[in-house]
């Protein structure tokens, strides 16, 4: 997972993203973030603090959190990340170096898989090694 908020289309893009990053530092992201995607049509400071309560964080540490920059920070290396490959649109998918872009069928997924496995069997690099290669090649 990597943020990339489209704050010019979604203007709690930025602030979600946050609530979801301090909900990481307790280990709590993947409920945040399904809260948050369950609810996008209702999203507020106050709905993220609500989330927060109902997955159990300390709300004090969360809250504090917030309006710090750790979170910022990591959010703003995902997007410079994102800039880099040249993504553009969410969701993105990236399969050793090849993105699938979009809301895309199973079938997609399965194919773009299939592929990225045939490529690193022929590549001739071990497996330990394949990742190193492929960044090496700037596909990753």
């Amino acid at each position: 997972w990597k943020h990339l908020p489209i704050t010019s289309r979604h203007p709690w893009a930025l602030p979600a993203a946050i609530a979801a990053e301090c909900a990481h530092d307790q280990n709590h992201f993947w409920e945040m973030h399904d809260l948050i995607y369950a609810n996008q049509a209702s999203l507020s400071d106050a709905a993220f603090s609500s989330y927060a309560q109902q997955i159990g964080l300390d709300m004090t540490t969360w809250q504090a959190c917030l309006s710090t920059d750790p979170p910022k920070q990591r959010i703003l290396a995902d997007e410079n990340m994102a800039t880099r490959a040249r993504v553009d649109a969410t969701p993105t998918f990236f399969f050793n170096g090849a993105a699938l872009v979009g809301a895309q069928p199973l079938d997609s997924f399965l194919s773009m898989i299939d592929a990225a496995q045939q490529s690193a069997m022929t590549s001739g690099a071990d497996a330990g090694g394949y990742y190193s290669a492929m960044e090496g090649q700037g596909c990753l």
